[in-house]
C-alpha cells in the first residue's frame, strides 16, 4: 500500500473462495475504501512533500494537514479533495487484485501442504500466516510499485502542473508518468522498492492478527450466542462467517496492531526517502556553487 503501508483491505471470510473471487472481492472493497479516505491520502502526500521542501529551505513553522486541506478547498472547491483520484484508483485496483490473488493462492497451497504433512486440516499458524502474507506482499510490490510511484507524484505535483507553452493546466496522469521517466528512466518507476519490501510485514501481521482474532471471537463470543455449547475446533471457528460490522471491527483492531508494531519501519522509510532527496539536492547545490566559483 501503500501504499502497502497503507491501503485498507477487505477482510471478510474467504473460506471456500477461489483466488480469483478473493482478488475481485478484495480489489472492489479496496476501491470503496480508497474513495472514502482519498482526501486524507491527498493531503498526506502534499504535506509530506511540503515538509521536505521546507526542511531544505529555511526553518520555520511547518504546514499542517488542516492548512493544506483549507488551501485545496479555497482554491479548487470541495471537488479538489478528489482531484487525481483516477490514478490512485487504478493503483489500488491493481495492487489489491495482485495481492489477494497471490495471498489466497499461497495460503491455499500452504494449507494443502500442512494437511498432507500432518494428516489433518487446520488453520495456518501465526508464523505460517506471516510468511504467506510477506511473500504475497513482496510479489505485489514488485508488480505494482510503478502505479504507486506515478499516483504519488501525480498527487504531489501533477495536479498543479501547467503546460509551459500554453500556460493551461496539464494534469494528465500520462504526463506525470513521462515526468517520472525523464527523472530516472525505467528504474525511477521502482523507486523506493527496497524500503517498501521491508513494510510487507505490515499486511502480513495484519492478516495474521485478523485470523487469530477471528478464531478467538467466534469461539468465545459468537458461537455461544448462537447456542453452540461445545467448543469449536480451529477449522470450525475459521469457517464461521463474520458479519460486515464484525469484520470491520476486527479488521480495525488488527490493522492498529500491525501499524503499532511496524511504525518504526514506516518512519524509517520516510526518513530514508527524505534523506535520499536531500542528498540529491545537496549535490546539485554543490555543483551549482562550484560553477559559480569558476
Amino acid at each position: 500500500h501503500g501504499s502497502t503501508d497503507g491501503s485498507t483491505r477487505d477482510m471478510s471470510d474467504s473460506g471456500g473462495q477461489t483466488a480469483l473471487e478473493s482478488a475481485l472481492i478484495g480489489c472492489f472493497g479496496g476501491l470503496f475504501a480508497t474513495f472514502c479516505v482519498y482526501p486524507l491520502d491527498l493531503v498526506k502526500s502534499k504535506v509530506s512533500a511540503r515538509v521536505a521542501r521546507e526542511d531544505m529551505n529555511a526553518p520555520g513553522p511547518r504546514a499542517t494537514s488542516w492548512e493544506v486541506m483549507r488551501t485545496i478547498v479555497r482554491e479548487k472547491g470541495a471537488a479538489g479533495l478528489y482531484e487525481g483520484i483516477g490514478g490512485r484508483a487504478v493503483q489500488c485496483f491493481v495492487e489489491d487484485f495482485v495481492f489477494f490473488w497471490w495471498y489466497s493462492s499461497i495460503k491455499a497451497y500452504a494449507s494443502q501442504h500442512v494437511a498432507a504433512k500432518e494428516g489433518r486440516a487446520r488453520p495456518l499458524s501465526i508464523a505460517e500466516g506471516l510468511a504467506a502474507g510477506a511473500v504475497a506482499g513482496i510479489i505485489n510490490n514488485a508488480c505494482t510499485i510503478p502505479f504507486d510511484v506515478v499516483a504519488t507524484n501525480h498527487q504531489i505535483s501533477g495536479l498543479d502542473r501547467k503546460n509551459p507553452r500554453t500556460g493551461e493546466p496539464d494534469t494528465g496522469i500520462l504526463t506525470t508518468a513521462k515526468e517520472v521517466w525523464n527523472k530516472g528512466g525505467l528504474a525511477a518507476f521502482w523507486g523506493g522498492m527496497a524500503p517498501s519490501c521491508l513494510l510487507v510485514i505490515n499486511p502480513a501481521i495484519n492478516f495474521a492478527a485478523f485470523d487469530r482474532l477471528k478464531l478467538m471471537y467466534n469461539r468465545s463470543f459468537k458461537a455461544p450466542r448462537q447456542g453452540v455449547r461445545t467448543r469449536l475446533t480451529s477449522v470450525e471457528a475459521a469457517a464461521m462467517p463474520l458479519g460486515p460490522l464484525e469484520a470491520f471491527l476486527l479488521g480495525a483492531v488488527s490493522k492498529a496492531i500491525a501499524t503499532t508494531i511496524t511504525f518504526p519501519l514506516i518512519r524509517a522509510k520516510v526518513l530514508m526517502m527524505q534523506a535520499t532527496d536531500q542528498k540529491r539536492k545537496k549535490k546539485s547545490w554543490e555543483k551549482s556553487g562550484a560553477r559559480q566559483e569558476r
